[in-house]
């Protein structure tokens, strides 16, 4: 891939982060790549980038690629000073040797699957990690289908379906359960269940990528979408959305070491590793 236009998506307001932006938009110009600053889906399909470069967390990441709906745009994550972003390899202090790297192609792409829901007759935003059901101070009986069959009765504060790179978010304080993001696998996890009143008495259910999961319930329940409010409803429908994100990456080590790192199992001196190849 020849980058010639990238994107540089932030958030607003910090000056450490403005600053870098600054020094990277000097950057690539002088690399003869245009670059545009943008957070907004028009602006960015009217850009058509060739890189999408977020400065920031998990949540800055997860903004981005919510605007990616059909397109495959490339991100390449820089996590912002002392943040914790699971989904960044790379702090930002590190930009000049990884955007050295992306320009020279010493790069590969990592494909991460995606949720897409269904919610009163609409599309509802896609998510990177998950979709939670819940309504604020109060447990609901929910009924949980897969592929039509009823696969869980519970009574809890809320239900999660999770992608494998939503497994270590979210869902990972629900159920303690980690999934690889390579695995072709949807995660649906328990908030509170109620033992006596779930069946199967569990908190957590992996089922094949290809599945439908349906969330039913006799009350209104909200939906949360990576962490933003989109509708409220008492039926919600999710499957696998068929565009993956796609994560610029500098190394192919094992997801257990990438794993270990974010979550201070190793050093973070590990990252610089990566980018002596």
């Amino acid at each position: 891939m020849q980058v010639k236009k990238v994107v540089l998506f932030s958030k607003s307001g910090d000056k450490l982060v403005d600053t870098v932006k600054h020094e990277i938009t000097k950057y690539l110009m002088e690399n003869s790549v245009e670059t545009l600053s943008a957070s907004i889906r028009e602006e960015i399909a009217s850009f058509n980038p060739d890189v999408i470069v977020t400065i920031g967390g998990n949540g800055t990441v997860l903004r981005a690629a919510k605007l990616l709906t059909q397109k495959q745009i490339p991100i390449l994550p820089l996590r912002a000073y002392g943040g914790y972003g699971g989904l960044c390899e790379l702090g930002v202090e590190n930009w000049r040797k990884a955007l050295d790297n992306l320009l020279t192609g010493k790069y590969t792409l990592e494909e991460r699957t995606r949720l897409i829901g269904e919610a009163n007759s609409k599309t509802l935003p896609p998510t990177l990690n998950e979709y939670l059901t819940i309504k604020s101070l109060k447990a609901l009986k929910f009924k949980v289908r897969v592929d039509g069959e009823t696969a869980i009765l519970t009574l809890s504060d809320g239900v999660l379906i999770s992608t494998p790179t939503g497994s270590t978010a979210y869902a990972l304080t629900a159920s303690g359960l980690i999934v690889d993001p390579r695995a072709e696998a949807i995660v649906i996890a328990l908030l509170n269940p109620w033992p006596l009143a779930t069946k199967p008495p569990l908190r957590a259910l992996v089922v094949p990528s290809s599945s439908t999961v349906k969330i039913e319930s006799t009350s209104k329940f909200n939906v949360l979408a990576d962490g933003e409010n989109c509708v409220e409803t008492n039926e919600l429908k999710v499957r696998k959305h068929e565009v993956p994100v796609l994560f610029v990456r500098f190394t192919r080590s094992r997801y257990s070491l990438i794993l270990g790192r974010h979550l201070d199992w190793l050093k973070r001196e590990w990252e610089f590793k990566c980018l002596e190849k």
